[in-house]
């Protein structure tokens, strides 16, 4: 089981996540961010489960789908560790989130 590291990026991202859909309804924000997390705990033993960007499919990034939101990590390899990079609304270009 590899560790998972949220970097301050997608921490602040679910954070935001959280407080715009809580505007409505703080159950369903609450509900989408423990679907985002339950989604990215899985990585811990299935790390390749996600794709390929299909934006960079040159660059070690991979993302899961959850939603509309996709969720941006990179495995270490030196360290094993899993780092959850962002995560973006599908309607975002990746492209201006990360730049290669």
């Amino acid at each position: 089981m590899r560790k998972l590291i949220w970097s301050e990026k997608s921490a602040s991202d679910l954070d935001e996540i959280y407080d715009y859909i809580s505007i409505d309804s703080q159950f369903y924000a609450s509900l989408q961010v423990e679907r985002i997390a339950g989604s990215v705990e899985r990585l811990a033993n299935h790390p390749l489960s996600g794709r390929i960007l299909p934006e960079f499919p040159n660059l070690p990034y991979r993302e899961i789908i959850c939603g509309a939101y996709r969720v941006i990590y990179r495995i270490d390899k030196d360290s094993e560790q899993i780092i959850i990079v962002t995560i973006a609304h599908s309607a975002r270009l990746i492209s201006r989130i990360i730049v290669p």
